[in-house]
């Protein structure tokens, strides 16, 4: 399994929250790649996203949520509950490519 580590984010306009973030990615590797296309990547265990705990360095990673009624979208998983860490990272910059 491939592992990717995620230091950007782009959100639809308007919106703050993990279901408005459209994309994921790496301002240093200048890509990024759709939510919908890595959350089927972790369901099929191909790859693994994860971003760097700030603490400590460790990976943590993202995970598909599923509520009833709702498009699923990612979120970091970690010590028995959900984490708002990715709502934290800043804007994927202009240079990024979709891959």
């Amino acid at each position: 399994m491939k592992e990717f580590e995620i230091n950007c984010v782009t959100r639809a306009s308007m919106g703050r929250s993990h279901e408005h973030i459209t994309h994921i990615g790496n301002s240093l590797g200048k890509w990024r790649i759709s939510t919908a296309d890595a959350a089927a990547h972790i369901a099929i265990k191909a790859s693994a996203f994860f971003i760097k705990e700030k603490r400590t360095g460790l990976p943590v990673y993202l995970h598909i949520v599923r509520e009833s009624g709702k498009t699923p979208y990612l979120r970091v998983f970690r010590n028995e509950d959900w984490s708002d860490e990715l709502l934290s990272l800043p804007e994927c910059p202009g240079g990024c490519i979709d891959i």
